[in-house]
Parts: structure tokens; sequence; C-alpha cells
């Protein structure tokens, strides 16, 4: 179990994922910690901001703005699945956002899940961003479905 008391959370540290290296400054006194599987197959960043507007406090417009913000940014052409009836970390408001990606991973055409998972905790927009290859897409999932806040 991985717990990161800046940003107050735990969750299951999949097998083969570990804390990004070279970062250990960002655990203590900022907010973000990223996981990263060892091989470069996937990564989970995990960010707590204040949210940047109060209209984004209803999950099915903030499930818009991240579906447009990911539309046209990374996600340009490409259908974005968005879902707001699943808890994550024990709150009900949470937007869970997928898509996926071709590219290349050593030389091989490869297929990446890419996601964002917002929630809102004591005023403040957890977000979950997350990418992975899609043989490991199990391990991001692992990652959101143990999520907790520690209070």
């Amino acid at each position: 179990m991985y717990h990161n008391d800046v940003l107050k959370f735990s969750c299951e540290i999949p097998a083969n994922w570990k804390p990004k290296a070279g970062l250990a400054a960002l655990f203590s006194g900022k907010n973000k910690a990223t996981l990263a599987h060892i091989e470069g197959r996937g990564t989970a960043t995990i960010t707590a901001t204040p949210l940047a507007q109060t209209t984004l406090q209803d999950k099915q417009a903030r499930g818009e703005t991240i579906k447009q913000e990911l539309a046209t940014g990374p996600a340009k052409g490409v259908a974005v699945t968005v879902e707001t009836s699943s808890p994550v970390g024990g709150e009900d408001n949470a937007v869970c956002a997928e898509y996926p990606r071709y590219g290349v991973w050593r030389g091989a055409p490869c297929q990446w899940r890419v996601g964002r998972v917002s929630i809102l905790h004591n005023n403040l927009e957890y977000r979950i961003d997350w990418e992975t290859s899609h043989d490991f897409h199990d391990g991001a999932q692992q990652i959101i479905a143990s999520f907790k806040f520690d209070e």
C-alpha cells in the first residue's frame, strides 16, 4: 500500500509499479505524486489543486469540461468516454474519462489507454491522470479502484 502524507491519500501499488524515481522531492511538500510501471508501460500522476470554477462542482459539467479538454488536446479526433456513476475514494462525485491512443513501443505498434479521474474532496480537485499500454491497463485500474483518502 502506498501512502502519501502530503496529499493525504493511499492506494495499492500494482506489481511492477513504483513511485517514480527521481521525484522524491515531489512527495514532500508538493501537490503531485507519480507512480510508474518499471518498464515504462504506464504512469499514474495524482495531483490536488483548488477547483478552477465553482460550476465544476457538478460532476456532469465537470465531465463535459474534461471531455472537451481531452478532445481538443491529446485526444483530438478520438472518441473520449466519460463515466460519472462510479464512486472513487468514497466520493460519489467522481468523473472518469478515457480514450485509446496508438503508438509504438520498442519498434512495434501498440495500443495505449489514457485517462483522467477527477474527484472533489475537502475543497480540492484530486486528479489521477494515467496512461498505460493496453496490456497493463489493469495496473491503472487497480490504483483507481484502491484509491482512498486518509483522514
